[in-house]
């Protein structure tokens, strides 16, 4: 076992974590270049990025369309990629995919949905999560505190309640206040929010990464490495990357520090 590069996982495991998001990423492109049409394609968006672009329709479709594709695929890889790492923790467990939770410690006492990004989740789905977690918390993880983690997060640091809107409410709130019925506004406004619960909480990629390793610095530390173990993995330099000026800029932005 060998912590050349991080002290809270083995060099070897943390190798093989960004080999899988690498594979993951070049099957993605191959899969792209062979099956441009896999999905539906916007013709709209297509023609008012083209034209805004001076590019051909083929053009955009080779470059432009196949980037965001195989964008969502490195971002779904990048995703497992940090449920991966944190699974690696004393005393944490990486859950099999498909489940409710994707991280558990019994010893702390705490269960967790990661999400890449604060914004992978959208609208109502975020009430779902929370009834997810709150229907675990009330069954076989009784005592527990529940984390709905957002890696890249929205207005860091945070580690609050978890209280997502319910948007099938919102737009009777609104119907209510144009029928100019307040008093049924206010009644539907008491149940917005899902009920504040401390034990049900949201918190950014930073702040969970140092409460798992007990590391304040720990989602840093992972960062800077990357550009070194992504170049191992790949035979190639590490100093594109890790001097570009926007290197370190993009995580200070990303989190605040």
């Amino acid at each position: 076992m060998s912590n050349r590069y991080l002290s809270f996982i083995d060099d070897e495991k943390l190798e093989f974590f960004v080999k899988k998001v690498i594979n993951t990423y070049e099957k993605g492109i191959k899969k792209s270049e062979t099956d441009l049409f896999s999905n539906v394609i916007d013709p709209f968006f297509g023609l008012f990025e083209s034209s805004y672009h001076n590019i051909s329709l083929e053009e955009w479709l080779t470059t432009t369309e196949k980037a965001r594709k195989v964008g969502k695929t490195l971002a779904n890889a990048i995703g497992e990629f940090h449920e991966n790492i944190l699974g690696c923790a004393k005393g944490w467990e990486k859950l099999p995919v498909g489940g409710v939770i994707d991280l558990k410690c019994d010893s702390k006492r705490i269960i967790a949905e990661v999400k890449n990004k604060f914004n992978t989740t959208k609208g109502n789905d975020k009430t779902l999560r929370y009834d997810d977690i709150n229907s675990l918390l009330n069954k076989e993880y009784s005592g527990y505190t529940g984390y709905f983690v957002e890696i890249v997060p929205k207005n860091p640091p945070y580690d609050r309640p978890f209280t997502p809107p319910d948007n099938s409410i919102g737009r009777m709130i609104k119907n209510a206040k144009a029928s100019n019925d307040l008093l049924a506004a206010n009644k539907l406004s008491e149940q917005h929010h899902r009920t504040l619960n401390e034990n049900i909480r949201q918190i950014d990629g930073r702040s969970f990464y140092s409460l798992v390793f007990e590391n304040p610095t720990a989602l840093e530390e992972l960062y800077m490495i990357l550009p070194e173990v992504i170049a191992k993995v790949l035979s190639t330099k590490t100093d594109l990357i890790a001097s570009d000026k926007y290197f370190r800029e993009f995580f200070s932005r990303a989190y605040r520090v």
